[in-house]
Parts: structure tokens; C-alpha cells; sequence
């Protein structure tokens, strides 16, 4: 097993520190319990099914610790706003006590800037300078 394990760090040009990763250390422990029958995910699995699974434990504990003491402390919502050449994002993002940073979302507006509604003027501005 730590032939493998350096194997797979060397090969992947990973960090040799990974080998004492909390998280890679709960993976060996699961995979103990197992067995030979069990066959890992594949790339579909993981980066759809198990990837959006993890997100949402991810997003909950996020808002879990955000709102902790919210009531007593308040949250603050901030944005930002990175353009590329062909959509405007607009990153919501909160702060508590608990939590300094939460994406709250990632939302894109260029249908409001399409229909020319007012909270777009920044954006036709800076879009129209970059061409």
C-alpha cells in the first residue's frame, strides 16, 4: 500500500505531504472496510452525481456557520464583478461572525444588460471599451 500511495503521489506530481492528509487517510480507512467487491466511481460519477452531492453538503454547512450568531452579530452580502469577453458574472458573497467568506451565488446578468435595464450601465460601458 505505501508503494501505491508514493506511486500515485509521484506520478501525479502531487505533494509527498498528501500522504498525511486527513482526508487521504479517511479514504485508506474506508477503503479497509470495503472489500474487494467494491469498484471506485468513474469520471461521470465523480465530477456529476458525487461532485454536485458535495457541493450541496458543502453549501449547507457554508450557510450552517454564516448564520450562526447572524442575529446577534448580522451578516454582511457584498459582490464583485468579473467580465470576461462574453458573459458578466456577478459574484454574491456573504461574511458572519462564524464565516469570512460564503458564495452565496454566481449570477449572470447579461439578459438585463441585453434588455438595457439601468443597473447595466457599468457593464454596456466597460464591454464596449474592450472591443
Amino acid at each position: 500500500m505505501d508503494v501505491a500511495i508514493t506511486d500515485f503521489l509521484h506520478s501525479h506530481i502531487l505533494p509527498f505531504s498528501l500522504a498525511q492528509d486527513p482526508k487521504l487517510v479517511k479514504i485508506i480507512d474506508e477503503a479497509q472496510k470495503l472489500g474487494p467487491l467494491y469498484t471506485p466511481p468513474n469520471r461521470n460519477e465523480i465530477s456529476g452525481k458525487y461532485l454536485n452531492a458535495l457541493y450541496v453538503t458543502h453549501w449547507k454547512e457554508q450557510m450552517k456557520t454564516l448564520i450562526s450568531e447572524a442575529h446577534i452579530f448580522g451578516i454582511i452580502i457584498f459582490g464583485d464583478r468579473a467580465t470576461d469577453k462574453t458573459i458578466p458574472p456577478f459574484n454574491l458573497l456573504a461574511a458572519g461572525v462564524n464565516n469570512p467568506f460564503a458564495l452565496l451565488d454566481i449570477a449572470d446578468y447579461i439578459g438585463h444588460c441585453r434588455r438595457g435595464e439601468e443597473g447595466c450601465k457599468v457593464y454596456r460601458e466597460s464591454h464596449h471599451a474592450t472591443h
